[in-house]
């Protein structure tokens, strides 16, 4: 029942409750205000989303800035490289091979003439008779092919008689020096196929009909 109350004149005054505020619109208000802030939310974490991308962005051009300011440095550097290596290439073509000579070698150029003179003599001194076939050939050639008939040191036919002497030498068969003495000595004249062993000749001999 509406409540009443008095009021000048003996009339009742009937209070009226129709306007009142009630729960349904403060929860129409709250479902708007949610919604125009559930709207914010999403334009903040898009604007925080288009940020981060940008900040992606720019994070990525000053990598490849750094990466580009990197490559610019160490390709003079390369390039540096790339050239000193090709002097050096070029100094070692130009500058003339050296090649250590055995002491062998170095021992057989002291060798004098008289010395291998003495070496022959006492070689034909064990024969008994003279060598007749030899008449013709001058010292040096008779001394190598002594060397050549000489088994003790390994076969000569397919070798080249400074690479057997230094091989016997090797095998501890202790080749006379005068050989090498005289090798060398010829070598030094220009005599052609003084390194090849009498007996390659005989065998490599072509038959002329």
């Amino acid at each position: 029942m509406p409540t009443t109350r008095k009021v000048p004149g003996g009339r009742q005054a009937t209070l009226s409750f129709n306007h009142r505020v009630t729960k349904p619109s403060v929860q129409r208000q709250s479902a708007k205000e949610a919604a125009l802030l559930t709207d914010k939310a999403k334009g903040v974490e898009k604007k925080e989303q288009k940020e981060d991308k940008k900040e992606e962005v720019e994070e990525k051009l000053e990598d490849k800035k750094a990466k580009a300011e990197v490559e610019q440095d160490e390709a003079p550097a390369e390039e540096e490289e790339e050239e000193e290596e090709e002097e050096e290439q070029e100094a070692e073509v130009a500058a003339p091979a050296i090649v250590a000579r055995p002491q062998a070698e170095i021992v057989a150029d002291a060798v004098s003439d008289a010395q291998v003179r003495r070496y022959w003599r006492a070689i034909e001194a064990e024969g008994i008779a003279k060598r007749v076939h030899q008449e013709g050939l001058d010292l040096g050639e008779k001394v190598l092919r002594h060397f050549d008939v000489s088994s003790q040191f390994g076969p000569c036919v397919g070798i080249e008689r400074k690479t057997r002497w230094l091989r016997a030498q090797r095998l501890g068969l202790s080749p006379p020096i005068e050989v090498l003495a005289v090798m060398l000595k010829e070598e030094a004249k220009g005599v052609e196929g003084i390194q090849r062993s009498s007996f390659d000749d005989i065998l490599n001999a072509r038959v002329v009909a």
